[in-house]
């Protein structure tokens, strides 16, 4: 696939994602918008790799304030532990 035949394919899933979420998505907006205004907190969970968007959003210099993860910070939690270990196989050849 060249890198034009993906970016049009992306381009078809973030369009039918538009027509058929976008209502969704700014319900949800305004219900965080109203969180925080109000002096609450929206808590985001993520387990394996969909841990990687809570992360993105989770309160650092320049992102979002007021929301929170909920994730495994534990160096025994599976996908650290597989990453750990193929940088040990790549290291140690």
């Amino acid at each position: 696939m060249s890198a034009q035949d993906y970016l049009t394919h992306i381009g078809k899933i973030i369009s039918i994602i538009e027509e058929t979420q976008k209502e969704r998505i700014e319900e949800a907006a305004e219900v965080f918008a109203r969180s925080i205004q109000a002096g609450g907190r929206v808590y985001l969970f993520g387990s394996g790799h969909s841990v990687i968007p809570v992360l993105d959003i989770f309160p650092r210099y320049g992102s979002f304030v007021g929301f929170y993860p909920i994730y495994s910070k534990s160096p025994d939690y599976p996908p650290v532990r597989r990453a750990g270990a193929a940088c040990r196989h790549l290291t140690a050849a």
